[in-house]
């Protein structure tokens, strides 16, 4: 490669980029040159006429050219943000989206109100961003995340090890609450989170292809309906008799199916539903209806979803 300035990189980079249909080709540019030549991203704006070493070069060249094969950007520079904090991610585990940080707001509404006795679990933990958020904003509560895949929870460990809560997040290998029946904690579980895979199967392929050909597939397939890991879920909790909520992320057009199963799988649970960011219905919340002198407590928005709206 003949000797170029950053601006000339980054020029090259970004129509290189634009041409194999990546969003956005400037930015992107400009985090992988970062990332290659150990710059801030301010720097590879004021730095532009300096000439890049070979090596550099190369480097850089040899992201740009993953990135134009349409691999994650966050997978090229093995981190992800996620409620404020930075988080290792790669190929191991889906890519944490900030959809997903209603999901853990909600919950912490919950968490805030547990005793130190409670267990909160975090089902398919992934890369434990979940999890750690949940362990780091409410130091009193204990978090397990469980997952199927082995590798997915190294993954979850050193980010775990990274966010220094090892002693109050505990990982395990299992299908759904299996790992804290078999060491004998279910009964103290009184919240469950979980991003489960929700997408429908005939919709993979015509996903975006950083996520279809990128992203494990475990993670995302949700069976013909994509309702399949809820049904499971649902299904696992019937056993946990200290249970107060369980709080699931949704895709886009779900939020009513699966409140519908919530009513179904867990008599005395009254479901709600909390928008994102982008005025989407992503999380369902059920919650142990709360009996008072005065009968079931139901609120507002419970009321309009009893009624079928969900909005």
């Amino acid at each position: 490669m003949i000797s170029l300035t950053l601006g000339q990189l980054l020029g090259r980079a970004e129509t290189t980029l634009r041409q194999a249909g990546v969003d956005n080709p400037a930015l992107d540019a400009r985090l992988l040159a970062a990332e290659a030549l150990r710059l801030t991203p301010t720097e590879t704006l004021t730095r532009r006429s300096e000439v890049v070493p070979e090596p550099l070069a190369l480097k850089f060249w040899a992201l740009v050219e993953r990135r134009s094969a349409r691999e994650p950007l966050p997978y090229l520079l093995g981190r992800v943000e996620f409620y404020g904090r930075t988080f290792l991610c790669d190929q191991r585990a889906l890519i944490p989206r900030p959809e997903t940080e209603t999901l853990v707001e909600c919950a912490l509404e919950i968490c805030s109100e547990l005793d130190p006795e409670d267990i909160v679990v975090d089902v398919g933990t992934g890369s434990g961003v979940i999890a750690i958020s949940l362990a780091l904003a409410c130091p009193h509560v204990r978090v397990w995340g469980t997952d199927l895949s082995p590798q997915t929870l190294q993954l979850a460990r050193a980010n775990v090890r990274r966010h220094r809560v090892s002693d109050r997040v505990r990982l395990a290998e299992g299908s759904g609450l299996a790992p804290l029946r078999e060491v004998g904690l279910a009964e103290q579980v009184a919240v469950v989170v979980s991003n489960p895979p929700y997408v429908r199967s005939a919709e993979l392929p015509g996903l975006a292809p950083e996520i279809s050909r990128w992203e494990p597939h475990l993670a995302l397939d949700g069976g013909p309906t994509g309702l399949a890991a809820y049904e499971t879920i649902l299904a696992d909790c019937l056993r946990l008799p200290r249970l107060r909520a369980i709080l699931l992320e949704v895709g886009y057009d779900q939020a009513e199916a699966v409140c519908a199963l919530v009513g179904e799988a867990l008599p005395g649970f009254i479901c709600t539903v909390r928008p994102d960011l982008s005025a989407i219905p992503r999380v369902v919340i059920g919650r142990r209806e709360l009996v008072t002198s005065h009968g079931p407590s139901v609120g507002v928005e419970t009321a309009a979803l009893v009624a079928g709206e969900v909005s």
